[in-house]
């Protein structure tokens, strides 16, 4: 009788044994550890906000499957150190760009509030400067500059098409 374990292991081994060929397939072109290291950084990163639980395909299996391997096959002593290196370059970067957006969320939440203010008073004003040198210090805490270029800004949203 076949031991339906054995059979099981058969087809896993072989399976394996594929994914490894598609990952040997793919990065065996690339030399460079430093090209190695960000072709398993992209690959790494492709499923960056994806949770696990959301991805219980089998095609997201597979692609987890063979970043494994791919880790095998490029990461070596060399690539390993520039594979974290440009990790860390990733995570900074990340961190900057959340804590820049908090910086600027005020700025933005005044610029929705002139958008909307001019949806509803913009007729009232002959020019894009009139518009503006209201705005300026009265509606939101902002130069006339920056008004104007959101004046600007507004003017061409609405030439687009939007209502």
């Amino acid at each position: 009788m076949d031991d339906p374990n054995a059979e099981f292991e058969e087809k896993a081994r072989a399976w394996r044994d594929e994914l490894a060929e598609i990952a040997r397939t793919r990065w065996k072109h690339i030399k460079s550890s430093e090209a190695r290291a960000q072709a398993v950084l992209d690959q790494f990163f492709k499923y960056e906000d994806t949770p696990y639980e959301t991805n219980d395909s089998e095609d997201f299996f597979n692609e987890m499957q063979l970043l494994d391997e791919s880790i095998k096959i490029c990461l070596d002593s060399r690539s390993m150190w520039h594979f974290i290196e440009l990790a860390a370059q990733v995570v900074i970067s990340s961190n900057a760009s959340g804590l820049a957006g908090k910086r600027h969320a005020e700025n933005r939440a005044m610029k929705a509030e002139v958008f909307a203010w001019l949806d509803a008073n913009m007729a009232q004003y002959k020019s894009m400067d009139a518009a503006a040198q209201a705005i300026a210090g009265v509606v939101v805490p902002v130069t006339f500059r920056t008004a104007r270029d959101w004046v600007v800004g507004w003017k061409k949203l609405r030439s687009a098409g939007t209502p």
